[in-house]
């Protein structure tokens, strides 16, 4: 995961709910030592809480974050899922 998140311009985070902290926790752990600050897009339809402690954790690292969420199940994220995103700040 090390290398891919140093080499990646955008990084969409697309798990479950409860799972969202610890993946975003575990980008900025790889982005420490590195230059790259990629744009993070959350997709896990947090909360607005959630959300905030994730933009949070990524904020002193200037690591640029945006709160979104799929409208669709993931089986369909090929065919007729939407992402919904907010634009960039």
């Amino acid at each position: 995961m090390q290398n891919t998140v140093e080499s990646a311009d955008i990084i969409f985070s697309l798990t479950s709910p409860k799972n969202s902290v610890e993946l975003a926790e575990n980008i900025v752990i790889c982005l420490q030592n590195s230059s790259n600050r990629p744009l993070y897009a959350d997709l896990n339809s947090n909360t607005a809480s959630l959300a905030l402690y994730i933009d949070k954790l990524l904020l002193p690292m200037d690591i640029p974050f945006l709160n979104g969420a799929v409208m669709g199940a993931s089986k369909d994220v090929p065919d007729t899922a939407v992402f919904i995103l907010p634009a960039p700040i």
